[in-house]
This record gives structure tokens, sequence and C-alpha cells, in this order.
């Protein structure tokens, strides 16, 4: 497993597991769109397929450079899939 590739600092949120982190269906859902899987995400971005998963599950926070290499594969914006919407009116 390696991170070096994009510079990539991934912290697991093992305490506040889910209440800090949601889901992340954006990705989810911009990866079915591609028809590609976990792992062809995985490997384009030079992290594990498990990495991916904790993401759309909300168990991990991707750095600022994995966030952009995810979108650069998936030909989506920063805003597209990581910027959660306000729902706080």
């Amino acid at each position: 497993m390696t991170f070096s590739k994009i510079n990539d600092t991934i912290h697991l949120n093992q305490q506040n597991r889910g209440d800090i982190l949601s889901k992340n269906l954006k990705l989810k859902s911009a990866r079915a769109a591609k028809d590609m899987s976990q792992k062809n995400v995985a490997d384009a971005v030079g992290v594990t397929r498990q990495t991916i998963n904790a993401i759309e599950n909300g168990d991990y926070n991707p750095s600022i450079n994995l966030c952009i290499a995810i979108c650069k594969v998936l030909g989506k914006t920063l805003n597209d899939i990581f910027w959660e919407d306000d729902t706080s009116d």
C-alpha cells in the first residue's frame, strides 16, 4: 500500500466514527455513473480499495490531494463530490 504517490495523509476517525463525517453518496454516485468500481478508482489515484470504501462510508477524511485526484479521475469538481450542502436554514 503506497500513499506516497499523491502525498496522501488520510486519517481514520475511530473515536467519533460517523459523528463528524457523513457518508459520501456523491462519490459513490459519481463512481457508479462512470461505471467504475472502488478498486478502479483506488488504482487510478494510488490508494487501496479499502480507502475509497472508507471515504464513501464516512470513516476516513481524505487529504485535499486525494480529493483532487479522485475528482480528476471522475471528471468532477471538489464541490460536486466533497462539498456538503448546508441544510440548516
